[in-house]
């Protein structure tokens, strides 16, 4: 521990000498990083040309536990965040979205209000997932379901399932 606080001690000095420059140890989940990294990540480097950047993907429970400990300096997370002691601020707000195939009934005629699920069998993520529950809690409060037929661990997958209409 001693000598681990002394690394640290000497990153802190070193950081303050050179505030630019230093490492940032960032967290965010799967669903996310595929999407906002390569967008983040140009503009990162164009800013702190220095700043050394340690990118972990988890899932939020994972995150939240390593910046508690210390293991993260910072997370991307979806809210809401049930942490005590970290300060958040919104990046950024997504809509709700449903991918279908086109021949799938519910995919005419635009946009959909959550009560046009009712029925319906979804594909959702797989457990732990924070946009698994939050789609979950949409199917309850609108009579759909799960579909019992697969469940994946990437957004992609499911993108690419949904439009074979499985």
């Amino acid at each position: 521990h001693v000598l681990a606080d002394v690394a640290e001690i000497r990153g802190i000095a070193a950081q303050a000498s050179d505030p630019d420059a230093g490492s940032l140890r960032l967290g965010m989940f799967p669903t996310l990083g595929p999407y906002l990294l390569p967008h983040l990540m140009p503009a990162v480097a164009d800013a702190f040309p220095r700043l050394q950047l340690l990118l972990v993907e988890e899932k939020t429970e994972v995150l939240l536990a390593q910046l508690e400990e210390g293991e993260l300096d910072a997370v991307i997370v979806a809210q809401p965040v049930a942490a005590e002691g970290v300060d958040t601020a919104p990046l950024f707000r997504e809509d709700f979205v449903l991918a279908g195939a086109s021949s799938d009934p519910l995919m005419e005629g635009g946009r959909l209000a959550s009560q046009d699920l009712a029925g319906s069998e979804l594909l959702l993520l797989t457990e732990g997932h924070c946009l698994r529950d939050q789609a979950l809690d949409v199917c309850r409060a609108n009579r759909a379901s799960e579909g019992g037929h697969y469940r994946a661990t990437s957004l992609e997958t499911l993108r690419h399932l949904s439009l074979i209409h499985i």
